[in-house]
């Protein structure tokens, strides 16, 4: 079978190498911290430069790095995107919820900044309207 637009000199030609290889990349994003992620993708970039180019791996790495970056809205993006493939979006789920907690404690540390001294806000109220805008 032949996925993408792989030339018929590629090595990946007929096979999907560069969608498993983004598959793994993605279901071991949490393994040591992100670095058997950023290990692989070295050697990867070394050693098979076309598949380490290709648009699933690049999407992959986008994915790791908004999820390490703590980019809750990339990641959202991506996850909607309607470029991001079905099973990428699956696997992506897994990290959902963390993305949902990292979205409400950076924002409520931005729009919910209290005086250490008297507790009041620091903001006036904030209109929901505007917010969810």
């Amino acid at each position: 079978r032949i996925l993408g637009s792989h030339t018929i000199t590629s090595p990946a030609r007929g096979t999907a190498e560069p969608e498993m290889r983004a598959l793994y990349i993605l279901l071991t994003m949490n393994n040591d911290g992100g670095m058997e992620v950023l290990k692989y993708a070295s050697n990867l970039y070394q050693k098979r430069r076309d598949i380490y180019e290709s648009r699933p791996v690049q999407l992959a790495l986008q994915i790791f790095k908004a999820t390490k970056d703590y980019n809750y809205a990339r990641y959202f993006s991506l996850l909607r995107s309607p470029s991001t493939p079905y099973l990428f979006a699956c696997i992506m789920f897994k990290q959902v919820e963390q993305m949902r907690k990292v979205a409400m404690r950076i924002m409520s540390k931005t729009y919910g900044a209290k005086r250490k001294d008297t507790g009041e806000s620091v903001y006036d109220i904030y209109p929901l309207k505007l917010l969810v805008r």
